[in-house]
């Protein structure tokens, strides 16, 4: 009976393991969608400075 609980335990960790994984994947787009307006305000103040310097 000792051995069933062990087995049982063992699966319930690798279960936690699995859903711990999902949520971090989760997570991620969410830390993506963070960056996107950052990327874009770079991206549109490096246009704007090669502008400037055609401009020149």
């Amino acid at each position: 009976m000792a051995n069933s609980s062990k087995i049982t335990e063992k699966a319930v960790n690798e279960g936690d393991l699995i859903s711990d994984r999902g949520k971090m994947l989760a997570r991620q787009p969410s830390a993506i969608a963070l960056y996107i307006p950052v990327i874009l305000q770079v991206a549109f103040l490096l246009a704007a400075f090669a502008c400037h310097l055609n401009a020149t």
